[in-house]
């Protein structure tokens, strides 16, 4: 929020509860929140999340899983903490064991070319694919998961995201009795317009729940 430092402790506790109080006024009950606030300050706005019912979920997003250190922290504090209004948004890209084929193949089949390889960085430099998701964790981080980030980076003429398993990821969900949205938030990175990709997401969703 700031060109010259990060925000100190204090400013992210007082940006946090400005936070609540806007999402109460919106009437939105779920707000993100991001690793800058730490654990310890997670706990120190929990009050005011409950004064406001607003639940606030910290992003679990790619390279992180739910079993990292950094999210093990926020888990241990949420724990000890007891409140109902501090938990996870996890981000289903965190659970990516692969790049997406297609480009893959667009990217040689084009020669590699700057551009091309620019745009293949900008899809996939910043990103961790594991050959093991990290299925057992979210299975534990499920009664404090309050909303949902469907990350996909394009989808197959068939229907799919090559990238994210969500053929194991949402029967997990589905078990777990989770019944808040995932939002499809598409990386834009196929030829379809995002109205279509977006369908074609939920559609996959659907199929897969079987619903």
């Amino acid at each position: 929020m700031r060109f010259d430092r990060d925000l100190n402790d204090e400013e992210l506790v007082a940006s946090t509860i400005r936070d609540i109080k806007a999402a109460h006024k919106l009437g939105c009950p779920v707000i993100r929140a991001q690793y800058l606030l730490s654990p310890e300050n997670l706990v120190k706005v929990a009050p005011y999340a409950e004064e406001y019912g607003i639940k606030i979920g910290i992003e679990i997003h790619n390279p992180e899983t739910p079993t990292t250190p950094a999210m093990l922290a926020y888990m241990d504090a949420i724990e000890k903490s007891g409140s109902k209004y501090i938990g996870f948004v996890p981000d289903l890209g965190a659970f990516a064991d692969k790049p997406n084929v297609e480009s893959y193949q667009g990217a040689l089949e084009k020669g590699a070319d700057p551009i091309v390889m620019s745009s293949f960085f900008n899809m996939y430099g910043f990103l961790t694919f594991r050959k093991n998701p990290d299925f057992e964790g979210l299975k534990r981080i499920m009664p404090y998961v309050f909303h949902i980030h469907g990350k996909f980076h394009c989808m197959t003429e068939q229907g799919n995201e090559l990238s994210i398993p969500y053929e194991k990821l949402l029967p997990i969900l589905d078990e777990a009795g989770y019944d808040g949205y995932i939002v499809s938030e598409y990386e834009g990175h196929g030829t379809k317009t995002a109205a279509q990709a977006v369908a074609e997401h939920i559609a996959m969703e659907r199929r897969i729940l079987g619903i």
